[in-house]
């Protein structure tokens, strides 16, 4: 799936209270989507408090190795990823909007290039199919939960 373009520039979405509309949070969510893919991490994460507006004070998302508090661990998570794989990107399959939710269904993939989970790195390849889910209210994402093939993906890694 080809998610449209950015049209706004970060500092449109950093200036905003709020997302009220499905076709704000779509906008916004494509426009995440695009940055995770072409940005470098610390862009990312600097993007990604450059909108903590759009997540509630307790935002909660759960993961299949727990539940991330705030976006401070949600960030600590994606930082996760990017610091133990290079190449990291997703493959948008599906993405939609409807009332107060937000869904996508995506591959990621990369390669194992620095230590992950303790694990040292394994110069391994992946793709890991996943689903995303999360709840908008009062314009904000209060809470998601994230399922992906994690056993497959240690196993291309060699870590199972």
């Amino acid at each position: 799936m080809n998610l449209p373009p950015n049209t706004k520039p970060d500092s449109y979405w950093a200036a905003k209270k709020s997302l009220d509309s499905e076709d704000e949070k779509y906008a916004w969510a494509s426009h995440d989507f695009n940055n995770f893919n072409n940005y470098p991490l610390e862009k990312y994460t600097a993007w990604l408090r450059s909108v903590k507006q759009f997540f509630a004070k307790d935002f909660t998302t759960v993961v299949p190795n727990g539940t991330l508090k705030g976006l401070d661990e949600y960030i600590g998570q994606i930082e996760l990823y990017f610091n133990s794989f290079s190449n990291l990107h997703l493959d948008i399959l599906d993405f939609f909007v409807k009332g107060d939710r937000l869904a996508v269904h995506y591959i990621m993939s990369g390669k194992n290039t620095g230590e992950f989970m303790g694990n040292p790195p394994t110069d391994k390849e992946f793709k890991m199919r996943s689903i995303e889910v999360f709840r908008f209210a009062n314009g904000q994402l209060t809470d998601g939960f994230s399922m992906g093939d994690t056993i497959g993906f240690m196993q291309q890694l060699g870590m199972m």
